[in-house]
C-alpha cells in the first residue's frame, strides 16, 4: 500500500480572508525540525525539503546538515504546497508542487529527480485556467492498485484525483472528481488523507471542507470520507462529522487508537480544537476532543514523537504561534499541550 501524505500548507489569517493563503516557510519547516529531532524518525518528515521564500520560489535543501537551497521554480507563483514521491517509478523522489493562484485557480507540476538531487526538469499535470480552483491539498497514492503512484487534491470545490499512466516519463489523466460542491453539498475544501478506512486493502480519501451559511450558501462544515472500490472508482460521502462553526482545516489519518484501524484526526480552526474520531470498522465514532488550546490550528501530523510505540500528534496554530504536540498515553487519553 503505497502513499505519502502532503505537507500541507496554512490557511489565511481568518475566514474573512481565508482564499488568500500564507507561505509554507516556517510551517513546513518547524514541523519538519520537530518530527525529525524530537521523535528521531526519519520518515516521518520531509527533512530535505525547503519551503517557498518571499519571491515565491520552490526550492530543495539534499541533506542534513543542510546544504545551500537550490531552486527548483521562480516561477511558482502561489507556490503553496509540496510533496515528494516517485512519480515515474525509477527508484528516486520526485517533487510535487501546488500553486494557488486565486479563488478560481491553481496549478499542480512536479520536478523529475535525475537521481542525484537534481530536478531541474518541470512536468505540468494542470494549467491554471480554472481547473483547480483554490489548490490547498495535495497527497500522492497509488488509488487505482496499478502500481503506479497517482495524486489525489483538495481544491476550492471538489475532491479529485489524477492517474498516473506509469510511462517512463509519466503522464497525468484529467481531473476525476471524488465529490464536489454540486454533487455532494461540500465547499472549500482544505485537506485531504489517505489510507484504508474500511479494511478492505484500498486506499480511501478523508477531507476536511468548510461551508458556509449565508443567503447564497446553505453549506455545513464537514468531515468526510469516500470508499475506493480499488479501482480508483469512489463510493458517495459519508460524513464523519458536521459541527457548524468548527471550520476544519487539516485532516490526518493514522492507528491512533491502537487497535490496527486507522482513525482520523482533524484540526478545527474556529474551533482551536484537534479531536479525533474512532475508526470501528468502516463506520466512526463520536467526536473525542484532544485539545482546544491550539489557537487558529492549521495543520496536523502525526508520528510516534516518544518512542512509546503510540502514534502522537502534532499542531501548528497560527494564532498562538505554537507548534505544539500531544503524547498519546493509550486507551484513547491523551496528556497536555508540550509547546515545542
Amino acid at each position: 500500500m503505497r502513499y505519502i501524505q502532503s505537507q500541507q500548507t496554512q490557511v489565511s489569517d481568518d475566514l474573512d480572508k481565508c482564499w488568500k493563503p500564507l507561505t509554507i516557510s516556517l510551517f513546513s519547516i518547524s514541523l519538519a525540525f520537530v518530527l525529525f529531532f524530537v521523535s528521531g524518525n526519519a520518515q516521518a518528515v520531509d527533512s530535505d525539503l525547503d519551503g517557498l521564500d518571499d519571491a515565491d520560489e520552490l526550492s530543495l535543501v539534499r541533506s542534513y546538515p543542510f546544504g545551500v537551497a537550490q531552486n527548483l521554480s521562480s516561477t511558482a507563483d502561489g507556490a503553496y504546497v509540496v510533496v515528494e514521491a516517485d512519480l515515474d517509478g525509477d527508484g528516486d523522489l520526485d517533487v510535487v508542487s501546488g500553486q494557488y493562484i486565486d479563488e478560481n485557480n491553481g496549478r499542480i507540476s512536479w520536478f523529475e529527480n535525475d537521481g542525484f538531487g537534481d530536478l531541474t526538469t518541470e512536468h505540468i499535470i494542470t494549467t491554471d485556467t480554472g481547473t483547480m480552483p483554490g489548490l490547498r491539498s495535495i497527497v500522492a497514492a497509488d488509488i487505482n492498485a496499478d502500481g503506479h503512484i497517482d495524486l489525489v487534491t483538495a481544491d476550492g470545490g471538489a475532491i479529485a484525483w489524477f492517474q498516473n499512466d506509469g510511462n517512463v516519463n509519466p503522464t497525468f489523466s484529467a481531473k476525476n472528481i471524488i465529490a464536489n460542491y454540486l454533487n455532494d453539498e461540500i465547499l472549500y475544501a482544505y485537506s485531504v488523507a489517505v489510507g484504508d478506512l474500511n479494511g478492505d486493502g484500498y486506499i480511501d480519501v478523508a477531507s476536511a471542507h468548510i461551508g458556509i451559511q449565508s443567503a447564497t450558501f446553505n453549506v455545513d462544515d464537514k468531515v468526510a470520507w469516500y470508499a475506493n472500490d480499488g479501482s480508483g472508482n469512489f463510493g458517495s460521502l459519508q460524513t464523519i462529522s458536521s459541527i457548524i462553526g468548527d471550520s476544519p482545516v487539516s485532516v490526518v489519518i493514522a492507528d491512533v487508537g491502537g487497535d490496527s484501524k486507522l482513525d482520523v484526526i482533524v484540526g478545527s480552526l474556529s474551533a482551536d480544537k484537534v479531536s479525533w474520531f474512532e475508526n470501528t470498522g468502516g463506520a466512526f465514532g463520536p467526536e473525542a476532543i484532544i485539545t482546544t488550546a491550539a489557537d487558529g490550528v492549521s495543520y496536523l501530523a502525526a508520528a510516534d514523537i516518544n518512542g512509546d510505540a503510540t502514534i502522537d500528534i502534532v499542531s501548528v496554530s497560527q494564532n498562538d504561534d505554537k507548534v505544539a504536540w500531544y503524547p498519546n498515553n493509550g486507551g484513547g487519553v491523551w496528556g497536555a499541550q508540550n509547546v515545542i
